[in-house]
């Protein structure tokens, strides 16, 4: 098993339910920037290269690497929150912009300092990198769904400590901030988990739920009775303020004692 940007996936709408090659998935032109296009794009070049490395390796069944990969994998994991269409774009800014804004206040909530997200010290990537973890938890099978906003993250009182985010069918990323979880208690994710992290990225999907084969006649059906009740991820962003599409911590097994 293995996968690439030329992969068949299914995807699932809330009409269709086909097959479609990985690379024509979640894109638009000029997204980012009509402006400077391809200054945008370098921002995020990266990250994705970085995470594209990863996400082979782990396919492969190979060790991620060094720290540098590990927080390569974070980083993409934030960038790819704030970037995502789920955030409404109510001001007169390009989204380049916008997400330069909501990343540096990400990291003003959970660091509580302020950090030029554009181009963070040396001594903020030290101190992110040492209260954020990560750990690859793994599925006995290969039944974790994706989406088009696939990364989740989550808050208590209102401060990020925990993000999750599908890498392959039967690997899913966590981070987390070890002052809120000193560890990630088990590397496995039990069938709870595997259903609670599902039911994320079907709530959370924009327009498009990703899986690595067909769904069976059963799952298709619980699919549709969680799409017909799910409420559109309400973040936004305007000229005053902005909503964080954040969510309440999830009672995961990976993060109990028990």
């Amino acid at each position: 098993m293995n996968g690439h940007r030329r992969s068949d996936i299914w995807r699932f709408s809330e009409r269709l339910n086909k097959t479609v090659v990985v690379e024509d998935q979640c894109h638009e032109r000029f997204y980012n920037s009509k402006s400077d296009p391809n200054g945008a794009e370098e921002i995020f070049q990266n990250y994705e290269g970085l995470y594209g490395q990863l996400a082979g390796q782990i396919w492969r069944g190979e060790p991620a690497g060094s720290a540098r990969n590990y927080f390569g994998l974070v980083a993409f994991m934030v960038s790819l929150h704030f970037r995502n269409p789920a955030y409404a774009n109510l001001t007169k800014d390009e989204r380049i912009t916008v997400y330069i804004d909501l990343e540096g206040e990400f990291l003003f909530q959970s660091l509580g300092v302020k950090v030029e997200a554009a181009a963070p010290s040396r001594e903020h990537l030290e101190l992110f990198t040492s209260t954020w973890k990560i750990r690859l938890m793994t599925a006995d099978q290969a039944n974790l769904l994706t989406c088009d906003n696939p990364s989740q993250i989550f808050h208590r009182e209102g401060i990020p400590c925990l993000i999750t985010m599908p890498v392959t069918p039967f690997c899913c990323a966590v981070a987390f901030d070890n002052r809120c979880f000193p560890a990630a208690y088990s590397q496995s994710l039990s069938g709870n988990d595997i259903d609670r992290l599902n039911r994320l990225q079907i709530c959370s999907c924009q327009k498009a739920l990703f899986s690595h084969q067909q769904l069976t006649a059963d799952e298709d059906a619980k699919i549709r009775i969680l799409w017909a009740n799910r409420q559109p991820p309400p973040g936004f962003v305007n000229d005053e303020e902005w909503r964080p599409n954040y969510r309440g911590i999830e009672p995961f097994d990976f993060l109990s004692l028990a």
